[in-house]
């Protein structure tokens, strides 16, 4: 986890001005027909559930041993506390070109100044809002053996800081715009009351940035998990050595022509035998069932000597 030191004004100062009236314009564009005052409530709401998952995730990296560095690799500036000093620096200049409130350099200085001194007192608030999230939160994720051990008081008790000092900061930037149609007995009235926060909407928002952040944070140990197991060799399939390792099988030799055509030759050579010898024996056997010749007293042929008594 990074621990950056980033002072609200240093933040407004290297903020992108254009980039913050394009945003106003495009909140506009999406929203028409909706008055400043809503559109602000917008602005503060979306910068302060960002601040909160910074927070939360800041929180989160420093209280479990071993994760805040790899959380630092995966989450990037993500888990940087300077950021939530970039995202109030922002929610300013858009309050500003939402008002269309401009101040020279050194007025200007000295109203975000003002701003920034936001001492609210919200710790306590904080606390109350830490024990309610995590509370909230153990149910919804009761059943990640992980989680069970990750301080969600104190993850809750950064988001609902942050939410506090943004919405706070949010709500001056909008009085002092508006204190150029006040008058100067209204401008006390008018601070006091931008830094009232209610309590039931301030854990409702940190309750959302703590879970944001430890989803994102639960999914980036999964993911690392199984990126991990992907790399180390499954029991189930064992690595060979090299000693009893299968060896390639050997391709067929063909036959060669010559020896395929002989083979056929003597095939072609014997089936002819085999045909003559059974000619044979048919003409044999037609000749001895001819009507002439009986087989139970074949005619001897006389041989050339031999001579009739008579």
């Amino acid at each position: 986890m990074r621990q950056s030191k980033l002072s609200l004004w240093d933040a407004v100062t290297h903020a992108d001005r254009e980039a913050a009236v394009k945003r106003v314009e495009r909140l506009r564009a999406q929203h028409p027909r909706a008055a400043r005052d809503a559109l602000h409530r917008m602005l503060v709401r979306s910068k302060c559930l960002q601040s909160g998952a910074v927070g939360a995730l800041s929180a989160l990296t420093g209280a479990i041993p071993g994760v805040g560095r790899l959380a630092a690799f995966a989450l990037g500036p993500l888990a940087d506390t300077a950021l939530v000093s970039v995202l109030q620096a922002e929610l300013v200049l858009e309050t500003f070109a939402l008002y269309e409130f401009e101040l020279p350099a050194g007025a200007e200085k000295v109203a975000v100044l003002g701003i920034a001194a936001t001492n609210i007192g919200a710790d306590e608030i904080a606390k109350r809002a830490g024990q309610v999230i995590a509370e909230t939160l153990g149910k919804g994720i009761a059943a990640r053996l992980l989680i069970k051990a990750w301080p969600l008081a104190k993850i809750g008790t950064a988001a609902a800081t942050n939410i506090a000092v943004t919405y706070a900061i949010g709500g001056r930037a909008q009085k002092l715009c508006k204190m150029r149609e006040a008058s100067l007995k209204q401008w006390p009235e008018l601070m006091r009351s931008a830094v009232l926060i209610n309590p039931v909407q301030l854990t409702d928002w940190a309750t959302k940035s703590a879970r944001t952040a430890v989803d994102q944070a639960f999914d980036m140990m999964s993911g690392w998990r199984e990126r991990m197991m992907q790399l180390a060799p499954t029991a189930e399939v064992p690595l060979l050595p090299t000693s009893v390792a299968a060896k390639p099988k050997r391709k067929p030799v063909a036959t060669p022509v010559a020896a395929t055509r002989k083979a056929a030759a003597k095939r072609r050579s014997a089936h002819r035998a085999r045909r003559g010898e059974k000619s044979k024996r048919e003409e044999i056997t037609a000749l001895i069932s001819s009507p002439g010749i009986r087989r139970d007293n074949p005619v001897r042929p006389r041989s050339p000597c031999h001579r009739n008594p008579n």
